[in-house]
């Protein structure tokens, strides 16, 4: 990454006695303590500042806190001096700089619009996230383009993210042959739901588990499993049957890569 020098003022409080316009931090240092506290949620600028004090000496150890902790209008300042698009990439290597690549993730991706967002002149914006529910951070936000849709814009985010040792799971809109291709390259796995936007998948799907005997056989085999819960007045159970023998539907839809079950 490449590093600024940014002179800014500091705190703005009469008790300071340092000059404030001679106040330096390394554009490095500002992003790395803005994207501490936004791991350890915290949302407002004030907040940032008051918990970059109180971790003073443990910042300390990763960045130059020798004169001393920025203020909350130093942070703010500089983050909205700096490209969006350049601090969403430069978010999503931060976050997953650290291990937690090296185990397997469930990553959900999913779309919202935001509420409160839209006026006469603009539709609101419709978000597509990807949520590290190991970790329990995201990692990673597009916004859906007025004149695109939410399948193209799952299509960027995966693009944008890490997906090795991930298992993605997205809603049936996208289940799409192309999203499946997008995880694959980058050496992730998925598990997707099906539903009628897949005619043909879905038909022969569920015919398959309309077989009384298959279902008793993968009972027997321990490939399934039930739950039962109180819920909306009522007894909810479900019911879960995994089949691992899925060659046959391979080969009627060869375009939908690396079936396993």
């Amino acid at each position: 990454m490449i590093d600024f020098i940014v002179s800014i003022d500091a705190h703005s409080d009469e008790l300071d006695g340092r000059q404030p316009w001679k106040i330096r931090y390394p554009l490095s240092t500002i992003l790395f303590l803005v994207f501490v506290c936004q791991l350890a949620g915290i949302e407002t600028w004030k907040e940032m500042e008051d918990f970059i004090e109180m971790n003073e000496k443990l910042l300390g150890e990763y960045v130059d806190l020798s004169a001393g902790c920025p203020s909350h209008d130093t942070l703010e300042r500089v983050v909205s001096m700096v490209n969006p698009q350049f601090l969403s990439e430069l978010k999503v290597e931060f976050e997953q700089s650290s291990d937690c690549v090296s185990v397997e993730r469930l990553i959900a991706i999913d779309g919202k619009t935001m509420r409160g967002n839209g006026n006469k002149d603009q539709r609101p914006n419709h978000i597509v996230t990807a949520y590290d529910g190991v970790n329990h951070l995201s990692i990673g936000q597009v916004v859906v383009d007025e004149k695109s849709n939410e399948i193209t814009a799952i299509t960027r985010l995966l693009r944008m993210i890490d997906l090795r040792k991930g298992i993605i799971t997205i809603d049936a809109m996208g289940t799409q042959t192309d999203i499946v291709d997008e995880i694959i390259k980058g050496k992730g796995d998925y598990c997707l739901a099906v539903k009628g936007n897949q005619t043909t998948l879905f038909e022969d799907i569920s015919l398959y588990f309309n077989d009384a005997k298959l279902l008793e056989k993968l009972v027997k085999k321990g490939q399934h499993y039930q739950t039962v819960e109180k819920a909306r007045s009522q007894i909810e159970t479900r019911d879960y049957w995994v089949s691992y023998d899925v060659n046959w539907l391979s080969e009627r839809h060869t375009k939908w890569q690396k079936l396993r079950g």
